[in-house]
């Protein structure tokens, strides 16, 4: 099935901002800011500090005019630009209301495993963004994220200003009866991460292209193999299974689960399996260091790969498949509460710390707000269930 709602990604490469402290040797005095502030508009300073915008030193400075009206400026540190302007008679356009305050990341797993990774890092750009504050990050592990889930369905009432983290596995384990919760109770809030699904082969194998793979599982379905990390319907297996499936083939092909990446490639060299389904970063690694060749990607149509490397549809497979990773509301979390979050995490996308956090994190940009996260979940559901009830009926 192919996903009918794309989104552009996008690989930027910055810098990580400097903490506020390290920046101040740079900025305009308070006095400055204050006079490029009393210039756009006369009154009487009522505040004037020195705080953090978008990653960078700025200031805020309050006015009261002869009305009695108060007027706040946001003044860049540096090169006094005034980049905001509102009143208390219209917060909406506060650039300070896009925020997340003491927002709990709940995290279903272990510290320092790839959740928590994710989460803290993702909560770290926030932060150093100025657009998080007093940030909490709690490790509710075990059972593969059903503690955690149940948590959040629970102890909804409690849980307002709680943000669940998980990646694609949660639609698969909810669907394969590893869950007894399902994820469909949560309320889905931003996806700001992906990978997609790649096939690579041994260097020196004849198989060129997807069409050389399928070929090769007609003329030999009982010797063809793909591998893959994760367990038998884990995201390796389902990614391969919908490829070979929207090639109208039988998707209950013989797969191979590896451990560790030395058995996979020794056996990918040997021959044992034909080719293996991996993350399309980590298959890209490996590849500009030539120890595999990518076959294929699952992406977009309209997303840009490296140069010598296809999607599926420019190879006649209309199919993607995205493992994303994103954040989830307790059950019945207010509408008000879920804009906040999509103002906050666009006010993120725009900052330099958040290129940053991309390009230093190896991750590829998805930038899904809550409305979009929630059509592309009802898709990617859907296209699980298929696949699932395909290897299930064989």
């Amino acid at each position: 099935m192919q996903i009918k709602h794309h989104i552009a990604f996008a690989v930027i490469i910055g810098s990580l901002a400097l903490p506020l402290a390290a920046q101040t040797a740079n900025v305009i005095s308070v006095e400055e800011a204050s006079a490029i502030a009393l210039s756009a508009q006369p009154g009487t300073i009522a505040e004037a500090e020195l705080d953090q915008f978008e990653g960078k030193a700025a200031y805020d400075i309050e006015i009261v005019n002869q009305d009695g009206q108060e007027i706040e400026f946001k003044i860049d540190g540096e090169t006094g630009e005034i980049l905001n302007v509102w009143t208390d008679d219209d917060p909406t356009d506060d650039p300070g209301s896009a925020t997340l305050d003491d927002v709990t990341f709940l995290i279903p797993g272990d510290l320092g495993g790839g959740w928590d990774t994710a989460a803290r890092a993702v909560g770290e750009a926030l932060t150093s963004a100025g657009v998080g504050e007093d940030l909490v990050f709690e490790n509710q592990a075990g059972e593969n994220g059903a503690v955690g889930l149940s948590y959040m369905i629970e102890n909804a009432e409690a849980l307002s200003n709680t943000l669940f983290i998980n990646t694609t596995q949660i639609v698969t384990r909810s669907l394969n009866g590893t869950y007894t919760s399902s994820y469909t109770d949560l309320v889905p809030v931003a996806a700001p991460i992906a990978d997609f699904a790649a096939f690579i082969v041994h260097p020196d194998s004849n198989i060129q292209t997807m069409a050389d793979l399928l070929e090769a599982y007609q003329n030999d379905a009982s010797g063809f193999a793909i591998g893959g990390g994760t367990g038998p319907k884990g995201m390796d297996h389902l990614a391969a299974a919908i490829v070979i499936e929207a090639a109208e083939e039988d998707p209950s092909f013989r797969y191979v689960q590896f451990d560790a990446v030395e058995p996979a490639f020794a056996a990918l060299a040997a021959g044992e399996v034909t080719s293996i389904s991996t993350e399309y970063t980590r298959a890209l690694s490996l590849s500009e260091q030539g120890i595999v060749r990518i076959l294929g990607v699952t992406a977009p149509e309209d997303y840009p790969l490296a140069d010598g490397i296809s999607n599926m549809h420019d190879q006649d497979l209309d199919v993607d498949f995205t493992t994303w990773t994103g954040f989830f509301a307790a059950p019945d979390t207010p509408e008000q509460v879920i804009e906040g979050y999509d103002a906050a995490f666009a006010s993120l996308y725009e900052t330099d710390v958040w290129s940053a956090a991309v390009a230093g994190n190896n991750w590829l940009e998805v930038r899904a707000d809550s409305e979009l996260f929630s059509e592309y979940l009802e898709e990617q559901h859907e296209q699980i269930e298929a696949i699932l009830e395909e290897l299930d009926a064989q």
